[in-house]
């Protein structure tokens, strides 16, 4: 391979795809674990109404960042774009010009954060009882680590713009682990919601400044000045990323929109057991996340330099490996979700029933997650962002209709939000993909959905024979679930799912000779 040739192939990040997707993975996992570890300390220590009142000033925090008007996520995308193309000026002009944006929607969101705190008493009344000025500073904690992360956004895109997720997710990871390790030492010492709040905010703005000596490090072309600031540049980032912002207040709708009623209607101790549930899903819809995320500065790329048809293979190949992931740990959930909660929190918090229903009703949102970013990188996301957001909308008022008139308990609330999220992320979005890139959608279907469902029938059907014999024994159905599950899936992953060459490998590596590795490898091909 020539260097010309080389360096055409690393621009669009697809060389590095693995390792950034498993740097994002491996971040992610202590989010995970903190995820599972934190929420269990705070209801220990200090109740389940304090841990409703945390999940509530998180989702009334992530209101703000509409604030930003999707300047930040237009950032990666022209990041790429231009680097590919190699045009420093363009460069600079897009960050300097998003950079300007991004400090007056950070200050804006900590004027919006007192506000909040302020006036929480008469939009709230009688909620939080003797935690009302606890909640108040932790909102004003939380709000000013927003800003801060907000104002300083571009470097973070930059970064990924160069394709080194690798880097941002390692300063992420990083930084989050030695705060959650902050909050539990506070927790220990008897510390409440706020020194959690002050944690999360001091770890916020140590990241963001790791992420700006990085930046200069990575892209040493990048120069910020207020010479390159261009209202015609912002003009243009502002259209891609109007419509990014569509599908950032569409996903408030569904998500925070959603917890505020259950805390008016039902207050932050139903809050608490709703967001437990909802943390699972979440969790597998993050590491598609992740794994999505990394695909919009390479489809740019790619859609720079006029590779159509790669971008057909490309979307057909992430979309079925994001169907490959999402389906066990969803009829995990689905199917043995009741044993997870009662194991991890406690009996109180064993919804079974609401978490079958928000694992079943985000499959298709999760496993299409490909789709939107793919989209995002050809700038052909305005459509898919417009119907989302009335989705999002459909999802607010029948949250209100459930919880206030029709249906006043967290089952209600499932169905509020799973219903018009299937809808749109299980029919409009593939159906508009389609069309895009000019795939049939039966071969859409065939090519995503055909294989990854066959290979986890057998693993749902011992799921579902765990579940029945151990009805009463929360513990062993999901010890039993784990393990005869994880045998039947990986066995059938291994001879369906993975290349026939990576298995060579591994059986080489294993068995020290390809002699020995050739006569297993050749049944599973037959």
């Amino acid at each position: 391979m020539t260097s010309t040739t080389r360096n055409h192939h690393d621009a669009t990040g697809r060389s590095a795809l693995v390792r950034n997707v498993l740097s994002s993975w491996g971040g992610h996992t202590i989010l995970v674990v903190a995820g599972f570890i934190l929420p269990r300390m705070i209801d220990r220590e200090m109740g389940q109404a304090a841990l409703g009142i945390w999940d509530f000033c998180w989702s009334l925090v992530s209101y703000f960042g509409i604030t930003q008007i999707g300047v930040g996520a237009s950032v990666n995308s022209f990041v790429a774009r231009h680097r590919t193309a190699r045009d420093v000026e363009l460069l600079n002009r897009v960050v300097s010009s998003a950079m300007a944006v991004q400090l007056v929607a950070g200050m804006l969101v900590f004027l919006w954060t007192l506000l909040s705190a302020y006036f929480l008493p008469t939009f709230f009344p009688d909620r939080f009882g003797d935690l009302l000025n606890e909640t108040r500073w932790v909102v004003v904690l939380l709000g000013s680590g927003l800003a801060i992360q907000i104002a300083l956004d571009s470097f973070g895109n930059v970064i990924t713009g160069c394709h080194r997720w690798d880097i941002h997710n390692a300063i992420h990871a990083g930084f989050y682990g030695a705060t959650v390790t902050g909050m539990i030492v506070s927790l220990l010492l008897g510390g409440g919601l706020r020194s959690l709040a002050l944690a999360s905010m001091c770890g916020t703005v140590l990241a963001e400044l790791t992420r700006v000596v990085m930046t200069y490090r990575i892209c040493p072309e990048l120069s910020l000045r207020l010479r390159f600031v261009s209202w015609d540049t912002t003009r243009g980032m502002l259209a891609f990323g109007g419509k990014v912002v569509l599908g950032g207040l569409s996903l408030l709708l569904i998500y925070q929109t959603t917890s505020v009623f259950i805390v008016a209607y039902l207050g932050p101790g139903s809050l608490a057991l709703y967001a437990r549930a909802m943390a699972l899903v979440r969790h597998c819809s993050i590491f598609v996340e992740k794994f999505a995320s990394i695909l919009t500065p390479t489809a740019s790329s790619l859609d720079a330099m006029g590779e159509r048809s790669k971008l057909q293979t490309f979307l057909l190949e992430t979309a079925g490996y994001s169907a490959f992931m999402v389906l066990p740990p969803i009829l995990f959930l689905a199917i043995l979700g009741g044993p997870v909660l009662q194991v991890w929190m406690g009996p109180q918090y064993a919804q079974g029933e609401v978490l079958t229903v928000l694992a079943l009703g985000h499959l298709m949102s999760i496993a299409n997650t490909p789709l939107w970013t793919i989209l995002r990188g050809i700038d052909k996301h305005g459509w898919p962002a417009l119907v989302r957001f009335g989705a999002a909308a459909c999802v607010a008022l029948f949250a209100w209709l459930m919880l206030s008139r029709l249906s006043p308990n967290l089952m209600g609330a499932a169905l509020a939000v799973t219903i018009p999220l299937t809808l749109f992320e299980g029919i409009y979005l593939p159906w508009y993909a389609t069309q895009q890139f000019n795939i049939s959608t039966t071969r859409y279907a065939q090519r995503v959905w055909g294989l990854p469902l066959l290979c986890v029938l057998p693993f749902a059907m011992t799921l579902l024979g765990v579940r029945a014999m151990y009805l009463e024994q929360p513990s062993i159905a999901l010890m039993a679930g784990m393990i005869l599950g994880g045998l039947v899936l990986g066995v059938v992953y291994w001879h369906r799912v993975v290349p026939l060459s990576l298995r060579e490998s591994i059986w080489r590596k294993l068995l020290g000779s390809p002699q020995s590795a050739a006569q297993p490898l050749h049944v599973s091909k037959n």
